[in-house]
């Protein structure tokens, strides 16, 4: 991973979000917030809508918001109508938000944060900080049009970094939910009893680092892990635990 810039930038770049997904929505609202220049289009399965191409020609640059299957399609659609319109998809930055996808011509702006379904306030947006995946992702980050921590991920990184998100924020709640169930299931124990404890470990975490962990594994106390082992031998987690020995 490169350097890590939270330089002030300008705005350079004026976006047209493309999108009516969650992020979609939290970026838009993010823009408001800080009044950073920007347009909105939310339906990008009409994009015949005279509307989408009178936003077009006041941006710079189009961001495309949907999901990672369809960002391709709609970027080659959205480019041929561009044409048909008198308008050269050339002279924009094209963007997408997909850590996971490389599409040729286009540039990754990629949060490193979870999304739900409210919305954020200024200061949760504000510290979201944005991987810019390309091999000319430097290019980019002067121009970046959001007041935030940016840092660069060389192209052929993209899948390392993703798989790095993806067990860091995806796979946890995945454990979480099957113990959840697990003690629900063999001790009556309501998911919330645990919460106290993940908030805990979780800032721990954040403050110490791998220091942090404690309990049988982080002593080495072989006969408590036997004891876990046998505990929960016919249940799912077994495997999971094991994995960590």
């Amino acid at each position: 991973m490169n350097s890590v810039s939270t330089t002030a930038v300008n705005t350079q770049l004026f976006p047209l979000l493309i999108g009516k997904g969650k992020l979609a929505r939290h970026l838009h609202h993010y823009f408001h917030l800080v009044e950073s220049p920007h347009k909105h289009f939310d339906d990008a399965r009409d994009l015949s809508d005279p509307d989408l191409y009178r936003k077009i020609r006041e941006v710079n640059s189009i961001w495309i918001l949907t999901s990672d299957q369809s960002i391709e399609s709609v970027a080659n659609e959205l480019k041929s109508r561009m044409i048909k319109e008198d308008i050269n998809p050339s002279a924009y930055t094209w963007i997408h938000s997909s850590a996971a996808t490389a599409i040729p011509g286009m540039y990754t702006f990629h949060p490193l944060m979870t999304f739900a379904n409210e919305l954020y306030s200024l200061e949760q947006y504000q510290s979201v900080p944005f991987a810019i995946i390309s091999e000319k992702a430097e290019e980019l980050r002067a121009k970046f049009p959001l007041p935030n921590t940016n840092f660069t991920i060389p192209g052929d990184q993209r899948a390392f970094y993703h798989a790095t998100a993806v067990m860091m924020s995806n796979l946890p709640i995945l454990l979480w939910s099957l113990t959840s169930k697990e003690a629900k299931k063999k001790l009556s124990l309501d998911p919330s009893i645990f919460h106290p404890i993940l908030k805990q470990t979780l800032e721990n975490f954040i403050q110490q680092g791998e220091s942090a962990l404690t309990g049988p594994i982080a002593r080495a106390d072989h006969a408590t892990i036997e004891k876990n082992l046998t505990a929960i031998s016919n249940t799912p987690l077994l495997k999971i635990y094991e994995a960590f020995l």
